[in-house]
């Protein structure tokens, strides 16, 4: 029977490390708003670089792109970052308050990443991974955000910040999560970009027809313009069209055609009486 009790004592251990929040496990968000963005950018000096994130795929949790570009070099890594409750007040990361904590879990207990349903909403390198290195540039769903308003879960009005890797976890860098219109542009994607965004598309060439004409039309929509070639052996020619003008020497040609028959048609008549 010892067996069973040291598997019970197992289960018992595995239990007390999956701490769960006072409200109990974090809810996956299954209907994130499609088209919806958020960006943070570190421009402070001692941390540049951004967090974008937006709705994963069939609004599925969230996808988050974060690229940490430099620190000022005071702070050694690993660097940890959460999602905070309360935006930044005028620069002071003091103002972000705790992490966005709606389940009440606490930070008494690491977050178990293997268990990411247990941790903090905001905790986003505990369930994801700390910034090891600078520069730093990793893309990841967290299941658990939310891009959704109105929910305890969502962050659009929230913060981020990142924190020191000493005792009292200072916080060196903050941003407020700002909410990017459809027309937007993220610059910092741009400058984080691979090699592959340096490579051209392929250029393709297309022979274009020469003159001009019009193509009568059978409606009333207004009539297309059309460009004709000017010779048997260029590509992609049109047949030409039919004209209403006279070839040059017709009119000529078609008086003596009339003066032949008037003759012939006397010669007849006189044979004709001839006969009688």
């Amino acid at each position: 029977m010892q067996y069973k009790s040291v598997i019970a004592a197992a289960l018992l251990i595995g239990a007390s490390n999956a701490v769960t929040g006072k409200l109990g496990d974090a809810a996956p968000i299954l209907d994130n708003p499609a088209g919806v963005s958020y960006v943070a950018h570190f421009t402070s000096g001692a941390v540049t670089g951004y967090i974008r994130a937006e709705a994963g795929a069939n609004g599925k949790g969230v996808d988050f792109d974060v690229k940490i570009k430099s620190t000022d070099g005071k702070w050694e890594t690993p660097l940890s970052y959460h999602l905070h409750d309360a935006p930044v007040t005028n620069g002071n990361c003091t103002t972000t308050l705790a992490h966005l904590d709606p389940y009440q879990r606490g930070q008494a207990d690491p977050c178990d990443a293997t268990k990411p349903e247990t941790c903090e909403v905001g905790d986003l390198s505990g369930k994801h991974g700390k910034i090891e290195t600078v520069p730093f540039a990793k893309q990841y769903n967290d299941l658990y955000a939310s891009t959704k308003s109105g929910i305890g879960a969502f962050f659009g009005n929230r913060s981020v910040v990142i924190h020191a890797n000493d005792e009292k976890k200072s916080r060196i860098a903050c941003a407020n999560f700002e909410l990017v219109e459809e027309d937007d542009e993220d610059d910092e994607e741009c400058d984080a970009g691979s090699d592959d965004d340096d490579e051209e598309e392929p250029s393709v060439s297309v022979p274009r027809p020469t003159g001009t004409g019009t193509v009568p039309s059978g409606t009333g929509a207004p009539k297309p313009s059309v460009s004709h070639g000017t010779n048997s052996t260029g590509g992609g020619n049109v047949p030409p069209q039919p004209t209403t003008s006279q070839p040059p020497g017709f009119e000529g040609a078609a008086s003596a055609l009339g003066m032949s028959s008037a003759l012939a048609l006397i010669g007849g008549a006189v044979a004709l009486l001839a006969a009688f």
